[in-house]
């Protein structure tokens, strides 16, 4: 039994995976994984147009990423400079907005499972 936690253990380090399960993610990853949020979001609330959006990433402890998607650029316009992601910590993600609207758009994606939880707008109905 323990002769199988140890090839184990050594299968999970040769992938790149640590033994707690999350996936630490480089930053060269950072950005395709974003990309590949902003779509799922895009086609789970079509009214979100992304690049009207501040997004702001964060890893947590539970192998899931969230996100607070803010709108930043005038009405009308497609896009701004502004409308970018960031990567920071949990604890310096901006605070969630509980209000109908979408000025402020809630994600969460789960990186095991390479899928899209949920996507919730909130603020300004």
């Amino acid at each position: 039994m323990r002769f199988m936690a140890v090839l184990m253990s050594a299968a999970l380090v040769a992938c790149g995976v640590p033994e707690s399960g999350t996936l630490p993610l480089e930053p060269d990853n950072r950005a395709a994984l974003a990309l590949k949020i902003e779509k799922a979001v895009g086609k789970a609330l079509p009214e979100v147009i992304v690049g009207q959006y501040a997004r702001y990433y964060a890893e947590s402890a539970d192998g899931r990423v969230r996100a607070l998607y803010a709108h930043i650029c005038k009405n009308g316009e497609s896009t701004c400079a502004e409308a970018k992601a960031i990567w920071t910590s949990l604890d310096k993600l901006p605070p969630p907005v509980m209000d109908g609207g979408c000025i402020v758009v809630r994600v969460e994606y789960d990186l095991a499972d390479d899928k899209l939880i949920g996507a919730s707008c909130n603020g300004l109905a």
